[in-house]
């Protein structure tokens, strides 16, 4: 006699397919954590002195925001090309109840 045991074995989940962007998504995390080091970075321009002469804190200042605008332009090109794959993600059943056992 065939049982089917896919109840017991999925424990009141079930798995969904879902297309994503694996390395677009996470360039685009370490962009936005990025972001506040330019905040940081404007800031500093921002307060500076007119009269101060330049120094190797501005030049980080100036390289932080140019790594920004790449990490930008690097999010939109991967987002055009990047292909998306294929990913398994296991959702809670909103059907589930442990005490029904049929």
């Amino acid at each position: 006699m065939h049982s089917n045991n896919s109840f017991e074995a999925s424990g009141g989940w079930y798995t969904e397919y879902r297309m994503i962007r694996i390395w677009t998504r996470r360039l685009k995390i370490i962009t936005v954590c990025w972001l506040f080091v330019s905040l940081a970075a404007i800031g500093w321009l921002w307060m500076k002195l007119p009269g101060s002469d330049s120094s190797v804190a501005d030049g980080l200042s100036v390289l932080a925001l140019c790594l920004q605008a790449g990490l930008i332009a690097a999010t939109c090109i991967l987002r055009v090309r990047e292909r998306p794959s294929s990913v398994a993600v296991q959702i809670p059943n909103p059907d589930y109840d442990v005490r029904k056992l049929y």
